[in-house]
């Protein structure tokens, strides 16, 4: 399952830098992926730190995108490893 991908990245921003919508997005992706079996995600994001109407933020929001990206894909991992082993 893709999210993202060109002009279709608007939310990631505000999702990756806040803990418990991260949680929520993780939580939800698990059980939608597991009703669809579907065992994997590809997170798109075009760009961390970048907005189509806006350009790109300060370097302070680029870096805090890309901590959160990293953080997402951390979150995303642990929840493979509990909710579906072998697939991470």
């Amino acid at each position: 399952l893709c999210f993202g991908g060109n002009g279709r990245s608007d939310g990631f921003s505000a999702m990756v830098r806040d803990q418990r919508a991260r949680r929520r997005f993780v939580r939800n992706l698990i059980q939608l992926l597991a009703s669809l079996e579907l065992d994997g995600v590809d997170y798109n994001w075009e760009y961390p730190g970048y907005t189509f109407r806006g350009g790109y933020m300060s370097d302070a929001e680029v870096e805090a995108d890309y901590t959160g990206l990293r953080k997402l894909v951390r979150d995303t991992q642990r929840a493979f490893a509990k909710h579906a082993p072998g697939k991470v």
